[in-house]
């Protein structure tokens, strides 16, 4: 895999090998890490500007379906509270940022007409 390029490469990387010896599954989480990672590489923000705002800008700047900006931003709170744990940050800018609406799937139910033939 191609390393982590920002400069929260290390905890980034620290934050997969937690969760791997957690005996989680690290390969969605790695993905939803380095969109952020490239996020951050092409914005280059200070460590002090990762503010709410700019996880709002993130949001809505991310190039995909509602349902995986989701995911990324899901991974990106347990990211952060894991640094607010090992007190790298003392509060999760993640936290309150909220989901976009999902497109949901409508089930396709025959009429009674179309299943009796």
């Amino acid at each position: 895999m191609k390393p982590f390029e920002s400069f929260l490469a290390p905890q980034l990387s620290e934050f997969l090998v937690y969760r791997e010896n957690l005996g989680y599954a690290t390969d969605p989480v790695r993905t939803h890490l380095k969109a952020f990672d490239r996020y951050l590489k092409t914005h280059k923000p200070d460590r002090a500007l990762l503010t709410p705002s700019f996880f709002l800008e993130l949001r809505a700047q991310l190039p995909f379906e509602s349902r995986s900006v989701n995911r990324i931003l899901s991974s990106l709170r347990r990211f952060f509270r894991y640094l607010v744990r090992r007190g790298l940050y003392t509060e999760n800018p993640v936290q309150d940022i909220p989901q976009l609406p999902e497109n949901a799937l409508i089930p396709f139910v025959f009429s009674s007409a179309e299943t009796t033939i």
